[in-house]
């Protein structure tokens, strides 16, 4: 079961991930530490040696991932994108991204991005928890569409068809994997039903799972 703090805003989501330890998902600031940049470092690694499509080649330096970060949390203080983390005893272990339109006219919809959860804690539902702490962001943010795109026939494709999403339909030979292969992608979307508070969010009370649930994906 979900609460949410009196006011509504800037969600935070928490969960056991087993018996002393408990995922908390929450947005990260412009000014990301030195660990927590470490950290993402380490989650766009972990996913390019796991031949997951998600913008970069085999070979992608420590360096070159940790400026793409820098460059993330620089959109992240010019409010063009919600950066939120998933954490396990302090330390990032999965991220997702809702990216804002540029012009006025897209100014309801986002684009969510680099799903990235690392392989070390996977098949435990942060990659589904992710997924729906980006909705509330998204709804508390007044966005209404949501849209993405992922390899087709990966495991991401399976979730978000999980989830609800509707898929748009299909590119082929749209994107390179770290091998080096062709791959089409499919691009999804979903609705959220519009919100009486939705608005610019602010800082405010977390929203905490008090009921555990299956963490299978």
């Amino acid at each position: 079961m979900q609460s949410i703090g009196s006011e509504g805003l800037s969600p935070m989501l928490e969960r056991s991930v087993g018996p002393q330890n408990r995922v908390v998902i929450k947005r990260v600031g412009p000014d990301v530490s030195a660990s927590d940049l470490d950290a993402l470092t380490e989650l766009l690694l972990d996913a390019v040696a796991g031949n997951a499509s998600v913008g970069f080649p085999a070979g992608l330096s420590r360096d070159e991932a940790r400026a793409f970060w820098i460059e993330v949390a620089q959109a992240v203080g010019a409010d063009r994108l919600i950066l939120l983390a998933a954490r396990i005893e302090g330390r990032i272990v999965g991220t997702v991204q809702l990216g804002f339109a540029r012009f006025p006219n897209g100014r309801h919809r986002a684009e969510v991005a680099k799903l990235l959860v690392h392989s070390s804690v996977r098949r435990r539902g942060l990659a589904t928890d992710l997924m729906n702490a980006a909705e509330e962001h998204a709804r508390d943010a007044a966005r209404t569409l949501l849209f993405l795109d992922t390899e087709t026939g990966s495991a991401a494709e399976a979730l978000y068809r999980k989830l609800g999403w509707t898929a748009a339909g299909v590119i082929p030979d749209f994107a390179y994997r770290p091998d080096g292969r062709l791959r089409p992608t499919t691009f999804f979307y979903k609705v959220l039903p519009p919100t009486e508070t939705g608005g610019p969010i602010l800082s405010g009370e977390p929203a905490t799972f008090t009921e555990e649930g299956p963490w299978d994906e």
